[in-house]
């Protein structure tokens, strides 16, 4: 898998980064870096998932050998989907198009100072919710934080439709962009 190489060739301590991924490698892929973030920055991570519920997302990182009692998950599908409750290091939002919410939840979880890197999956799912100029202040909002917390960032687009037009824009927001 391409992703691999191009995950050699970055130290996941210097910055914010995108990663430009298939629709078809989505799904290993993108636990194939978060996994290599965690490894990196010893699993010290905030996981942003607006498509996949908590309780799900913790079985496959468990599965991937992430230990997920270091892992916080923000959690912006279970809700909306009559699910959620209360699991350990997990707070549910109302409403993954929220961005509002989104922003706060991620910065609740960075003020602790008990996290070195925040995982963002996906920007894609955001267009489902959000206009790309919504989404472009958002993420540049979001990144401008990140950074001036000194802490590292992973976020995932696909490579597909909508999301395209809104790599173009953003790109100049993230320290690299890798494309797989």
């Amino acid at each position: 898998m391409a992703i691999e190489s191009d995950l050699q060739s970055i130290n996941p301590e210097e910055g914010v980064f995108l990663f430009v991924i298939s629709p078809e490698s989505y799904r290993p892929s993108h636990f194939l870096i978060f996994k290599y973030f965690a490894e990196r920055l010893k699993d010290r991570c905030i996981y942003v998932s607006l498509n996949e519920p908590c309780s799900a997302l913790n079985r496959e990182l468990k599965k991937e050998g992430i230990n997920t009692d270091k892992v916080y998950i923000i959690d912006g599908i279970s809700r909306s989907q009559n699910q959620g409750g209360s699991i350990k290091n997990c707070t549910f939002l109302e409403n993954p198009g929220s961005l509002t919410e989104v922003s706060i939840a991620i910065t609740e979880a960075m003020n602790t100072g008990n996290y070195n890197f925040v995982f963002l999956d996906s920007v894609s799912t955001m267009l489902i919710y959000n206009n790309r100029e919504t989404i472009e202040n958002f993420l540049q909002f979001i990144i401008g934080k990140i950074k001036n917390m000194g802490i590292s960032g992973a976020i995932i687009i696909l490579n597909e439709g909508r999301s395209k037009e809104l790599v173009g824009t953003v790109s100049q927001f993230f320290d690299n962009v890798i494309r797989s």
